[in-house]
């Protein structure tokens, strides 16, 4: 039972559905509660699935016709006040759209992350600069108590 308290609770903290608890070899009462547990654990983690795909096609399949109308509204006089903040909406959409389709794209492990070289040396003095007033500060007040 220890085992299965101990991995549920690890399943728990790392939100890890893949992970699975182990047979006990002995005991029949914990081993069909551990095979019951483990296919709970599967069923939950395909349904999890599912609605990944589902939300990241619906995503897909929403974006594309306010691409759409948003194009045609481009084409409207651009004096129109209506099509100005009709455009601000669809862009709203969109945005938010593309803000689900990033994090289906980072829940799945597919998401393309753009590597780039930072200067370290100019974060660190950034970081000192922001710091220093506060230690200096907290640094006062220990020497007065």
């Amino acid at each position: 039972m220890k085992t299965i308290n101990q991995t549920a609770s690890s399943i728990i903290a790392r939100q890890d559905l893949a992970e699975h608890i182990p047979q006990s070899n002995g005991k029949p009462e914990f081993d069909r509660l551990t095979s019951n547990l483990n296919m709970m654990l599967s069923k939950i983690q395909a349904h999890v699935e599912d609605m990944r795909h589902m939300s990241n096609n619906i995503a897909h399949d929403l974006r594309t016709p306010l691409t759409r109308l948003k194009v045609q509204l481009d084409q409207l006089p651009a004096e129109n006040h209506i099509r100005n903040s009709a455009i601000g909406q669809v862009d709203q959409i969109i945005t938010s759209f593309d803000a689900l389709l990033r994090i289906s794209h980072l829940e799945a492990g597919t998401a393309k992350i753009a590597l780039q070289t930072t200067n370290f040396s100019n974060f660190l003095d950034d970081v000192i600069d922001l710091y220093v007033p506060l230690a200096l500060t907290i640094s006062c007040i220990k020497k007065k108590n």
